[in-house]
């Protein structure tokens, strides 16, 4: 058996030990609480645009992310380039490009994929020029525009 003084001290260790795991149980509760009421908590949506919305109008929030779709043929040098984007309000994330057939061949259309995060509250816009990159953009053979309006009611994207 234990001398007494040996099982006090244990026994404080071991009340010390509760009292801090029940302080952060605390602490995590009101930092989810927080979270929720501020609107950080929610889910980033994902809003997809293709060429056939260029010109048109956008409603997200901040945080939320717009990926634009638009078709090329890679094998005749043509390529979509970014021309405007307002880094204060979106953030550039990542390119991509997707084949648009399996079927193997060469020099098959292909659709570039760009992704934008939704920073802060304001109205901005992305423009974007298809062009030889060696011909420059005066040479653009089509265009692209989509007029976001970032807020914190956000909306369900297109309006």
């Amino acid at each position: 058996m234990l001398p007494r003084t040996k099982m006090m001290k244990i026994e404080l260790k071991t009340k010390i030990q509760m009292a801090v795991f029940a302080a952060l149980i605390c602490q995590a509760a009101l930092f989810g609480t927080i979270l929720a009421t501020c609107g950080c908590a929610s889910e980033a949506r994902m809003f997809n645009v293709t060429k056939d919305q260029s010109g048109s109008e956008i409603k997200v929030k901040p945080g939320d992310v717009i990926q634009v779709e638009l078709p090329a043929l890679g094998s005749a040098g043509y390529s979509w380039h970014i021309g405007q984007i307002d880094g204060e309000h979106l953030e550039f994330v990542s390119e991509s490009t997707r084949q648009v057939s399996d079927d193997g061949r060469v020099g098959t259309p292909v659709v570039g994929i760009w992704k934008f995060k939704a920073r802060k509250q304001g109205t901005t816009g992305i423009k974007m020029d298809l062009y030889r990159k060696w011909e420059g953009a005066g040479k653009s053979v089509d265009h692209f525009s989509l007029r976001v309006i970032i807020s914190e009611e956000g909306g369900n994207g297109h309006e």
